[in-house]
């Protein structure tokens, strides 16, 4: 089995990536969730990972949700163990559990080219 791992860059939103948002949707709404990070399908075995709040000034409840979407990052696309994990994110990411939890996963697909005739 290939050693999965997670490590810090910059994701190609002109390219396939999921976004992690933050929030309570039941007590808040969708309008309230934040933005944490964004992930993609890196090189060979690995994701790359790109938070989106600022990490060097963190308070109390960034570092909370911080701590929490690592935790989601590392369970569905390391400790899982799924046979392809991205599909599983993608997967992961339409399902009804997912508007359960406080971390959200958003698919976001590359966008379409204009076609040429």
């Amino acid at each position: 089995m290939c050693k999965m791992r997670l490590i810090p860059g910059i994701v190609d939103r002109e390219h396939d990536y999921v976004e992690l948002l933050y929030g309570d949707t039941e007590r808040l709404g969708l309008c309230s969730l934040v933005p944490v990070a964004v992930v993609a399908p890196g090189q060979g075995d690995c994701f790359v990972v790109q938070f989106t709040i600022d990490v060097d000034n963190l308070s109390a409840e960034l570092i909370g949700m911080l701590e929490e979407v690592q935790a989601e990052l590392e369970y569905y696309l390391i400790n899982k163990h799924e046979a392809d994990p991205w599909v599983y994110t993608v997967y992961h990411c339409g399902a009804a559990n997912n508007w359960y939890s406080r971390v959200h996963w958003v698919y976001r697909s590359r966008p379409c080219s204009p076609s040429r005739q």
